[in-house]
């Protein structure tokens, strides 16, 4: 039994080779072929470039993080547009999500979905990284920690303090 594209109006046969399943559409597949469905897909995407991108980032931060589009740019716009520890400011990509490790654990290379109650702020790349390791010295050490006022330690050690 063959199935005729809606988009190029060439028959096929209706199997899985050719069409992509559907489960609500009374045949079982989409209308359109494989090759004119992922044309159009492709077209769209390159046409809606910024759209999908930023639907993918909204998709990116719910999931792992339990936040919103809104919710990142009001915490950027709250850490006056750059990262919560030293004066990086993003521009061809977000700043990374900071969260407790001790709550929600990442393994290494595994999925880094979080609780999303232990969200702490908005960082660069390297005071993400810098700041997992401070936190793995600091549980090294008995007593208290003073850090020279003014430095990235100290601002690491406060930002740490206020987020506890």
């Amino acid at each position: 039994m063959g199935q005729i594209c809606n988009r190029c109006f060439t028959e096929k046969p209706l199997t899985e080779e050719f069409f992509f399943k559907h489960p609500t559409n009374k045949i079982g597949f989409l209308y359109q072929c494989k090759v004119c469905t992922s044309a159009s897909t492709k077209k769209y995407r390159e046409d809606n470039a910024e759209v999908v991108l930023e639907k993918k980032k909204n998709q990116w931060l719910k999931f792992n993080f339990k936040r919103t589009s809104e919710w990142y740019t009001k915490t950027l716009a709250e850490q006056d547009g750059h990262c919560a520890l030293c004066p990086y400011i993003p521009t061809d990509r977000r700043l990374q999500v900071d969260h407790d490790h001790k709550c929600c654990p990442t393994p290494r290379g595994g999925n880094r979905q979080t609780c999303g109650e232990c969200i702490r702020g908005l960082l660069c790349e390297n005071c993400n990284t810098d700041l997992g390791r401070l936190e793995g010295w600091l549980e090294q050490i008995q007593g208290t920690v003073v850090p020279l006022a003014g430095t990235w330690l100290y601002r690491a050690v406060k930002y740490l303090e206020d987020s506890a």
